[in-house]
């Protein structure tokens, strides 16, 4: 702790103390430690800025503390810098899935797929999890997912980091069309009867 009196804002610090304390089955402290991960973060200038892997571990350790509003934020961020990394599309997918956003969800588990090369047999393991969660979020889609744009991009209303989180919209949106197509099908179940 003697870290913390020196210098309070180093991400590294906190960042590993949150890990230490999801080691410990103390996500509370963990998700303390990791809420000043993110605003130290905002504060970096471009030369403490964490490494690329230290902030892919620290989306996953954000997402297992279910703060996806930050997660996705480090991830977006991170996808600027390789948009090809398909296991950075796969957290993104969760987070999505997390927040029951399933066309996001669906849209960010394809491009996870998709970025992963077809003889990357080492990665057979993340693959098979992508293609579970890929289904998850298609059956909830249902048939609308046929309907889904997966190379069009994501609305800035969709990806919202302002603390208006607009997801609960999309997902209330989602919601909307099941019922509408719910209702289309009782009445044509009246109509044929």
């Amino acid at each position: 702790m003697e870290c913390q009196k020196l210098n309070p804002g180093c991400t590294e610090m906190h960042q590993l103390l949150a890990s230490l304390r999801l080691s410990q089955d103390r996500p509370a402290d963990a998700k303390a430690s990791l809420v000043k991960v993110v605003e130290a973060l905002q504060d970096c200038d471009e030369d403490s800025v964490p490494t690329f892997h230290s902030q892919v571990e620290l989306a996953k350790m954000l997402l297992e503390v279910e703060l996806t509003k930050e997660c996705k934020m480090i991830l977006y961020t991170l996808l600027d810098v390789d948009e090809k990394d398909s296991f950075l599309w796969y957290l993104l997918g969760q987070c999505y899935l997390s927040q029951r956003n399933h066309r996001n969800a669906f849209k960010c588990l394809s491009k996870a797929l998709q970025a992963i090369p077809d003889d990357a047999d080492d990665m057979a393991d993340l693959k098979a999890d992508i293609a579970k969660f890929l289904q998850e979020a298609k059956d909830a889609l249902g048939t609308a997912a046929a309907d889904v744009d997966v190379d069009s991009d994501m609305s800035d209303s969709e990806v919202a980091f302002d603390g208006d989180d607009d997801d609960d919209d999309a997902d209330d949106d989602d919601d909307d069309d099941d019922d509408d197509d719910e209702g289309q099908k009782e009445d044509s179940k009246a109509a044929d009867a």
